[in-house]
């Protein structure tokens, strides 16, 4: 697991050695996770990206999504997101699946893979003509959980295109993360990483700093009723 680990930065270490840095993005979000079920979960969140090292607005998203935990080492999931922009707004759908494995008590390992299309506009014509172009997503993460509360993560991710003969990976991802959790409710992430975009070698790439917060939905425990005992 630490080979795995350190593989991971090394690779990020010499992607961000080699790369061209041609900008350098924030993301801002905020959010709420709703355990519905021992298998079932909502959630929905709001997102803010900065560009031009920070100084100008990219773009905002608000984002939907639901999981289905259908076996122990099997999560599914689908998402819809609208994003807009100065320059255009679009419709983004995802289909999910998640297969993890749990090392040991601190350690676990998961593999994502993840399809996604976006859409301009909802009306009938444009539908009438529309040819999806499909994004393939495979990330390998890493996770070490140092407690209840602290935890971090390292990953690999790569985007490829898919289209009728043709597999083409775009871009790479590569970054880390710490996330803390205050009193079960409040999830605090800070997170990193960058994103060269491939064409047989590295010729640019975006680095990316990211803030998150959740609020976790926890059903609270019905108190038993003590049952009152008279004296004879």
């Amino acid at each position: 697991m630490r080979k795995i680990t350190l593989f991971l930065i090394f690779c990020c270490t010499f992607l961000f050695s080699q790369a061209q840095l041609e900008d350098t993005w924030l993301r801002q979000r905020v959010g709420a996770n709703w355990d519905l079920h021992k298998k079932w979960s909502v959630y929905g969140f709001y997102r803010m990206d900065l560009k031009d090292n920070l100084q100008s607005f990219r773009r905002s998203n608000i984002q939907i999504g639901a999981n289905w935990q259908a076996l122990k080492w099997l999560e599914l999931g689908l998402d819809y997101r609208f994003v807009t922009s100065y320059s255009k707004d679009f419709h983004r759908y995802r289909i999910r699946m998640n297969l993890g494995k749990k090392l040991n008590d601190r350690w676990s390992l998961s593999l994502r893979n993840m399809i996604q299309h976006d859409i301009l506009f909802l009306n009938k014509e444009y539908l009438q003509s529309y040819s999806p172009e499909w994004m393939l997503r495979n990330r390998l993460n890493a996770k070490y959980r140092y407690n209840t509360k602290w935890s971090a993560n390292a990953y690999a991710e790569l985007f490829s295109k898919l289209e009728r003969g043709k597999n083409d990976i775009e871009r790479m991802r590569l970054g880390v993360g710490i996330h803390y959790m205050y009193k079960r409710r409040h999830g605090f992430e800070l997170g990193y990483f960058i994103q060269p975009y491939l064409d047989g070698s590295v010729k640019k790439a975006t680095q990316v700093f990211g803030i998150d917060y959740t609020f976790e939905i926890v059903k609270k425990k019905k108190k038993k009723k003590k049952k009152s005992t008279q004296s004879s």
